[in-house]
């Protein structure tokens, strides 16, 4: 029930869908002649998209989730590599024999380049989502098909194909995986998206080592002013929707006791 809730409630605050919402609402008030609500509702559409369009809002909300988790040092043996699910568009996917990558692809682009500086090590992908929803593969199928087409050894692929969220992620793949005391595992998500999964899989006992990617935000040079106000609306909304989501997450995932911590910090 958690589960359905949450994809209504992000669904709703959503700030493309809030603005949406806004205009529609202060329309409808205006054809009922509620001048005020009106006013109300089109004032608060107009402010929220003034601010990703002249100041670097989202900037200010991703850059702590992104810069979060550093690159780590890699250590010379690990026991495997958990990639978390989201690189594949996965209706588009079944439409044809071509892996569809989309803007969350550089996980899978990390986990080949880790399989092959690691040759020994497991590699699990984490990820039970179908659309549609009754379609006959899960991303986890997908993604192995596009592994082994890059040269992984089958042998090597675990796939977890029931997750729907990212504390599934980490229940699911914690099982299937069983890591041993003393063992590395690298876990692969973007660098946005990496607090909320290290708190889901410190939850279940599992301490990995962060490997971030597909970073969206590259760090502003001194004295750059296009380093901090993006050209594009289109572009600054997504971003900011993409960090709401994350900080809506955070703190959904701890009220409902599915985490430990608010907002995890490297140890």
């Amino acid at each position: 029930m958690l589960f359905e809730l949450s994809k209504i409630f992000w669904l709703l605050a959503n700030p493309a869908t809030l603005l949406l919402i806004l205009v529609a609402g202060g329309f409808v008030c205006l054809l009922l002649r509620r001048r005020r609500p009106a006013l109300v509702a089109i004032g608060a559409a107009c402010l929220l998209l003034a601010l990703p369009a002249f100041t670097p809002v989202e900037r200010w909300l991703m850059m702590p989730l992104e810069q979060r988790f550093a690159t780590p040092e890699l250590p010379e043996r690990i026991a495997g590599i958990v990639v978390l699910g989201g690189g594949i568009s996965v209706g588009n996917a079944t439409m044809g024999p071509d892996h569809a990558l989309n803007g969350a692809g550089d996980r899978l682009i990390a986990a080949v380049r880790l399989a092959a500086r690691y040759p020994e090590a497991k590699l699990l992908y984490s990820s039970g989502a179908r659309w549609p929803a009754d379609a006959p593969e899960a991303e986890a199928d997908q993604a192995a098909a596009l592994l082994q087409d890059l040269g992984v050894a089958p042998e090597r692929i675990l796939r977890e194909r029931r997750s729907r969220n990212t504390r599934e992620n980490a229940l699911y793949s914690v099982a299937l995986a069983d890591p041993q005391p003393g063992e590395t595992w690298l876990l692969v998500t973007s660098a946005f998206h990496m607090p909320r999964a290290v708190a889901c899989f410190r939850a279940v006992g599992w301490e990995t080592l962060p490997y971030p990617v597909d970073r969206i935000l590259l760090p502003p040079h001194e004295g750059d002013r296009e380093g901090w106000f993006v050209p594009s609306l289109l572009g600054a909304i997504r971003t900011l929707s993409l960090a709401t989501k994350e900080y809506v997450g955070l703190l959904a995932y701890r009220l409902a006791g599915w985490t430990d911590e608010l907002f995890p910090a490297p140890r």
